[in-house]
């Protein structure tokens, strides 16, 4: 007779775990190419690269800034807005990294920042412009047709 197994943890707790694995592995990467002499940017770059053939749907400007407002809620980024059409479109973000994550992999925030180099070549092969700037604690993502 063979039983489920039953896992003590909650959707919440499940969820949570993910954003932080999430992050990790982002930050990680970025903290792994600094440790070997490299751009953090290229890392972003060459994984944007990799995953833009999963945004060939995406289209117009504003679709792609929800679906980067998505990417980001999906590592624990607050969604503060995303509004555009299709022309352009921008998202915009807040509360990522902690401090705790750049402590704990030695990065500084303008390291984490390459991160967002990685919309880069999605928006070029959507043949969209793209552009990203930090206010504070909030990021804005912009798409551009």
């Amino acid at each position: 007779m063979t039983s489920e197994l039953q896992y003590p943890f909650t959707p919440e707790q499940i969820q949570g775990q993910s954003y932080g694995n999430l992050t990790a592995f982002m930050l990680g990467g970025i903290a792994y190419a600094k440790a070997q002499g490299q751009d953090g940017g290229a890392f972003a770059r060459f994984m944007g690269q990799k995953f833009s053939p999963g945004w060939a749907e995406i289209s117009s400007p504003r679709e792609a800034a929800t679906a980067a407002a998505l990417n980001c809620a999906s590592a624990g980024m607050s969604i503060v807005s995303v509004v555009g059409d299709e022309t352009s479109g921008e998202a915009v973000t807040s509360d990522w990294p902690t401090a705790d994550f750049l402590t704990l992999l030695g990065l500084t925030q303008e390291d984490a920042d390459h991160t967002w180099e990685a919309f880069g070549p999605i928006s070029q092969s959507l043949g969209y412009t793209y552009s990203w700037r930090r206010d504070g604690g909030q990021l804005r993502f912009t798409f551009t047709k």
